[in-house]
């Protein structure tokens, strides 16, 4: 039996994405209940980073709504989510001194809504 490699990366992708997906629609759910938002932070806060990250892009948005949420909602910003506002910078505008900006530029919007 012969595997695809590029076939299984795809699913895999997309399975990954759809992940991302459950979890920002579980932080949606518990919106009213600000303690234990801060604790599902937490734990899925290294998903949330790499979301942020080329390799994680398919699931940008869904990161970044989590963000949103957890700054909306959440009763303080937790340290963790401070180091997101770097990450989310670099998605938009690259590194000092590139001229074309950074690999999601189309996310400004987003981006601008969690800052």
């Amino acid at each position: 039996m012969q595997v695809d490699i590029e076939d299984d990366d795809g699913e895999a992708c997309m399975a990954a994405a759809g992940c991302v997906s459950a979890i920002r629609r579980l932080v949606e759910s518990i919106t009213k209940d600000a303690d234990m938002l801060s604790k599902l932070i937490q734990v899925v806060f290294p998903i949330i980073m790499h979301s942020l990250s080329i390799d994680g892009i398919d699931a940008i948005e869904d990161g970044l709504d989590i963000t949103a949420i957890a700054m909306y909602y959440g009763k303080s910003i937790a340290p963790d989510l401070w180091k997101m506002y770097a990450q989310m910078l670099y998605v938009v505008a690259g590194k000092e001194g590139d001229v074309d900006g950074g690999y999601g530029y189309e996310y400004l919007g987003p981006v601008v809504t969690c800052v």
